[in-house]
């Protein structure tokens, strides 16, 4: 599969003027969304490929439990929450 058709998708939490949660991307991110990152660059681990969404929205709704880490998906969306 080449690059530009790849699709990813923004995880994160909804950012106005950049992009709501679970927004797809195809090929190159927008502008808007590459200064986003710029200045979170935390971001771009919220911003996975197509069939890795399941799998990054578990890790980041996993409930925090006694003696167990949080998922890094989850100190990132919590992190860039508290920053917006």
């Amino acid at each position: 599969m080449k690059n530009e058709a790849r699709t990813r998708v923004y995880c994160g939490p909804s950012v106005r003027g950049v992009a709501r949660q679970y927004t797809c991307f195809t090929g190159e991110l927008p502008e808007q969304m590459k200064k986003f990152v710029e200045q979170h660059p935390m971001a771009e681990g919220l911003i996975v490929p197509y069939d890795k969404v399941a799998q990054t929205r578990a890790n980041m709704e996993q409930p925090a439990l006694p003696g167990q880490p949080k998922t890094a998906e989850r100190i990132i969306f919590e992190q860039l929450r508290a920053e917006l």
